[in-house]
């Protein structure tokens, strides 16, 4: 029991200690989670990241409980499952996103959200802030709008 709540304190305080998800393309009017100083963008893609990430949390834990995937060899950690449940967030999530994104605010999700969104999937917390990063370090990244035909 006490490593359970070690895991969950440390948990929140990984959350409460870093900036996550990319930022979204347009951001007035929408709301934003804040945690702290930090901005982490908008609720609609945070969100996601946190219910998909959770499910593929559970997921790693049922097939872990079954030992079905244990392609690691390894005792305590079962490397098929991470993969599987890894790569599973990394195409679940911008989908789920994207359909949020585009039934409340009409527009398609950006480059920079999407590949944040698999980068937490691989380091939580942390992918998306390198990502963030690498755009701002590369405006030429970001796609320019095209002109709609009249």
């Amino acid at each position: 029991m006490k490593k359970i709540l070690c895991a969950a304190v440390a948990a929140v305080a990984v959350l409460a200690s870093f900036v996550a998800p990319a930022s979204a393309q347009s951001r007035g009017g929408y709301p934003h989670v804040q945690i702290g100083p930090f901005d982490l963008g908008d609720a609609r893609i945070f969100w996601s990241g946190v219910i998909v990430g959770g499910a593929m949390t559970g997921t790693y834990y049922a097939i872990e409980h079954k030992r079905f995937l244990n392609a690691g060899g390894g005792r305590h950690f079962n490397t098929g499952a991470w993969g599987l449940t890894t790569v599973g967030c990394m195409a679940l999530t911008p989908m789920v996103a994207a359909a949020w994104v585009h039934n409340t605010e009409g527009r398609p999700l950006t480059q920079r959200e999407a590949m944040g969104m698999g980068a937490n999937c691989v380091v939580p917390f942390l992918g998306g802030l390198v990502v963030d990063a690498m755009f701002d370090a590369n405006p030429q990244w970001e796609p320019v709008p095209a002109r709609r035909r009249r």
